[in-house]
């Protein structure tokens, strides 16, 4: 069975953007190249991220036929990465599954995440992530801080 993404957390997924730009700066490039340590943070979760892209890309061509279609597979990822930290019960599985991540411990998903983002973040191009809440919600201390930690993720409240 193949695992879908719910169009729902499409509207989600809309909230984390990753801006790039030059600013008319005279940069050489994004700087050194990623570290080995980096690469063995990334590797266990590359083939998924992959994987998850062309089967997202597939999804939204089928339901898009013959429109223009713009969108970031790894805006989506690392934005289903994040609810992953925040999930409980069935919801586990099913972002796992969309994923592909399989059984990989959260932790070592997050530490990929955070290696991908570092290598590509540089004077040209900058990510930035944010959760969004209802004020009435409080989250977990362990959930914002694994966030802030991995994703280096802003929290706001709505009031």
């Amino acid at each position: 069975m193949k695992a879908r993404l719910p169009r729902s957390w499409i509207v989600l997924i809309g909230i984390f953007l990753v801006g790039c730009g030059h600013h008319g700066e005279s940069y050489s490039d994004n700087g050194s190249a990623p570290t080995p340590d980096q690469l063995a943070a990334e590797k266990p979760l590359a083939d998924s991220l992959d994987a998850f892209a062309f089967r997202l890309k597939d999804q939204i061509v089928a339901t898009d036929r013959g429109k223009n279609i713009c969108f970031s597979p790894i805006s989506m990822q690392f934005a289903l990465s994040t609810l992953l930290n925040g999930t409980a019960g069935k919801s586990v599985d099913s972002l796992r599954s969309v994923l592909g991540f399989g059984k990989v411990p959260l932790d070592q998903v997050n530490a990929a995440n955070k290696a991908l983002a570092d290598n590509l973040s540089g004077p040209d191009v900058t990510i930035a992530n944010a959760i969004w809440l209802n004020s009435a919600i409080q989250p977990l201390p362990d959930f914002t801080k694994r966030l802030e930690d991995f994703y280096a993720a802003d929290f706001f409240a709505d009031p």
